[in-house]
């Protein structure tokens, strides 16, 4: 009897330590899944942010003497309402910058954008620009600040601009 009484003992003392080594098992497993869906998550938050903060740029970064190339670099990170908005208004853009000289060099300070929300494949990023404005109404370049709420989807694995609005910072 002192057999079977031992074996018992030592298949409990057994099952007494696998279980909770299973169990850490377990929880191991499922904080590491967790990580990577975090880290995950927050790479597609920095994709989104970095998209808008380029795009943004590119949109803002105006020279009349190089329409071409400006229309191409804003249509090419575009899409949806954004890009047919953009496309409708290219004759008359093309006419007033040349017309009116213009050039804009905007800058996004550090800190000057930031992820409003990310929904699977649609984000909001509200972004803070200065620029400088040259025309020909000008005598030296004029200051501007910019308050923009911008809207991306991912297309392709791609963030494009779906929507831009200028947001009133008097409200």
């Amino acid at each position: 009897m002192t057999g079977a009484r031992g074996r018992l003992s030592g298949v409990l003392l057994g099952l007494a330590l696998l279980v909770p080594v299973a169990a850490s098992v377990g929880v191991w497993q499922w904080q590491a899944t967790e990580l990577r869906s975090a880290e995950e998550s927050r790479d597609e938050d920095r994709e989104a942010l970095n998209a808008a903060t380029r795009q943004t740029l590119a949109w803002a970064s105006v020279d009349y003497r190089e329409a071409d190339e400006y229309v191409a670099t804003v249509e090419d990170g575009a899409t949806g309402d954004f890009l047919k908005q953009f496309q409708e208004s290219e004759d008359a853009l093309r006419e007033l910058l040349e017309s009116n000289r213009s050039v804009q060099v905007p800058t996004i300070p550090e800190g000057g954008a930031g992820l409003l929300e990310r929904n699977g494949d649609e984000a909001r990023v509200l972004i803070a620009m200065d620029a400088t404005v040259t025309n020909k109404s000008t005598k030296t370049p004029q200051p501007r600040q910019y308050r923009l709420q911008v809207t991306l989807v991912q297309s392709d694995g791609e963030w494009l601009t779906s929507g831009l609005e200028f947001i009133d910072a008097q409200t």
